[in-house]
């Protein structure tokens, strides 16, 4: 089974969308393509490794996971292979790599190689065929450092006995998701906490739970079944009532 994925942040009204998709049946016979998202906010690529980082786990093993956001879309530009956690992961090294193999060593990365004067989304599709032709060896070439990402990541501080990070998503029932995984926080929990977010209403937070609590009648933590922290209220939309926003701000101090 041929299955190709695709996460970008084109958004649907443009026919770019199409047009990449239109490219790949193309070039490849009997492919699958299931859209992820096309709705990560313009070249914001910690999001796009948060939304690929939760979801290609749910795909058979050796799907091929195409990242286009935050595209140079130049004719220089050389896309890259990420062999990682048995699936395969194509895109712009931009640095959303990066982020999704966080401290993990257990990966491989192969360059473009070859001498096209072509976009680098005609390369990537060009790369995809390679792939399902078994000919990713005789195009690239492996490299062995992922460029760095230049967003704030997650932080803990053992001595402040602090954490800091940021919202990354805003989901459809507006809760707001964090870049800090649950393990980070559970590490540092000791039973009690004060978080709080730099939004314009200035949200004040001491409680968590693990699922979510029709009981609880103030915001909360929630520590989510994706791995990541999710600031919430029970069937409210927290992220409009509490002007929460992508790249707030968020600190958890731990008493």
């Amino acid at each position: 089974m041929k299955n190709i994925t695709l996460i970008s942040d084109w958004k649907l009204r443009d026919p770019y969308v199409s047009i990449f998709k239109g490219g790949l049946i193309s070039k490849i016979s009997d492919v699958q393509i299931f859209d992820i998202t096309h709705a990560v906010e313009m070249f914001m690529i910690d999001q796009a490794a948060f939304i690929i980082r939760t979801s290609y786990t749910h795909f058979p093993k050796g799907t091929l996971h195409i990242i286009l956001a935050g595209n140079s879309f130049s004719k220089t530009s050389k896309p890259v292979f990420l062999h990682f956690d048995n699936h395969w992961f194509l895109g712009e090294d931009n640095g959303v790599f990066n982020i999704l193999v966080g401290d993990r060593v257990d990966y491989s990365v192969y360059q473009y190689s070859d001498d096209q004067s072509i976009p680098s989304t005609e390369k990537m599709i060009e790369m995809a065929r390679w792939y399902f032709n078994g000919e990713i060896d005789l195009h690239t070439t492996e490299i062995f450092n992922l460029k760095p990402a230049r967003v704030t990541l997650p932080f803990y501080s053992e001595e402040e006995k602090l954490i800091r990070g940021k919202i990354v998503y805003i989901d459809s029932y507006c809760n707001a998701i964090t870049n800090i995984p649950n393990e980070m926080f559970l590490e540092a929990y000791s039973g009690s906490f004060i978080a709080t977010v730099s939004s314009t209403k200035h949200i004040r937070i001491t409680k968590k739970h693990d699922f979510y609590n029709p009981k609880e009648d103030e915001v909360y933590l929630l520590l989510n079944r994706i791995g990541y922290i999710e600031i919430t209220l029970f069937q409210s939309p927290i992220a409009i009532l509490g002007g929460l926003k992508v790249n707030d701000n968020i600190e958890i101090q731990f008493t």
